[in-house]
């Protein structure tokens, strides 16, 4: 008899051991996927913190230090973009990419026919359908879209199309002076194209602005009347040659994280160092 409640105690001892095992086992597994997690999210915090002081780095160094015309030319943002790529920063490094936001189209208080020709231009499915749709959620909405990102929330227009068409839209207007106003020296050739039609002017028109660039403010006027004959000259005034609101995204990478983070900023401030914000960081 006694032998068998030996035998019983150890095979408790036995299941008791096992289950502590697994228990200890389960309990350093948990342990250690907290702890990669809690590493993981130190890394991304760090990652998030370089990109916002690469955003800094732009807004008020980069721009302290340069042409802020030049800045309003294809040149001269390629310039500032280059010298900002994988600038080492901390733990990781940092690239960011400066964008003229008067060089896009506002989907604001842009025509169907604009909306619609950009959208052929850069090749999107059943451009017609989607432009209306566009306009469509405008009217549904206040007139008002807040931030281009919200083009994602049109019925009709897949994520794809919305990578596609942001380089394209804003909703800011941007330049100095001008409600709706076009930098020509900074639209790319398909807001280009869409708003000279928009005009009744020539699709040559668009060719030979990007061909001339950088474009002065004292020779604007005269280029388009001078190539453009059929071109409306009260409608020569929504181009200009320079705007003040910019975006910057910066993506930044440290220890195998990576952030992205978004900033809209007013150049025109009353200091030298002092930007406006319209809109904040916020992240991709």
């Amino acid at each position: 008899m006694k032998g068998r409640n030996s035998g019983y105690v150890t095979i408790i001892v036995i299941w008791v051991s096992a289950i502590l095992v697994v228990i200890s086992g389960g309990l350093i597994l948990y342990i250690r996927q907290q702890a990669r997690a809690l590493h993981n999210y130190e890394n991304y915090l760090k990652s998030y913190y370089i990109a916002a002081a690469g955003a800094y780095d732009v807004i008020y160094t980069d721009f302290a230090k340069r042409d802020k015309l030049k800045l309003s030319t294809i040149a001269g943002i390629n310039e500032l973009n280059a010298a900002n790529t994988g600038v080492t920063f901390g733990e990781g490094a940092y690239t960011a990419v400066l964008e003229d936001e008067g060089g896009k189209s506002n989907i604001n208080n842009a025509p169907i026919k604009v909306i619609r020709d950009i959208l052929k231009e850069i090749k999107i499915n059943d451009y017609d359908k989607k432009a209306q749709a566009i306009l469509n959620w405008r009217k549904q909405n206040g007139g008002v879209y807040f931030s281009v990102e919200e083009l994602g929330l049109v019925q009709d227009i897949d994520v794809n199309d919305v990578f596609t068409m942001l380089p394209y839209f804003t909703v800011y207007d941007s330049a100095s002076g001008t409600q709706g106003a076009l930098n020509i020296n900074t639209a790319t050739l398909p807001v280009l194209k869409a708003y000279i039609r928009e005009f009744n002017g020539p699709d040559t028109l668009a060719d030979l602005i990007v061909a001339k660039r950088p474009i002065s403010s004292s020779a604007l006027q005269a280029f388009i009347r001078q190539n453009g004959r059929r071109f409306n000259p009260r409608y020569v005034r929504f181009f200009c040659v320079e705007s003040v609101t910019k975006r910057v995204r910066v993506t930044s990478g440290c220890n195998g994280a990576t952030a992205k983070v978004n900033a809209v900023f007013n150049t025109n401030g009353p200091g030298e160092h002092e930007k406006i914000f319209i809109r904040y960081f916020w992240q991709e």
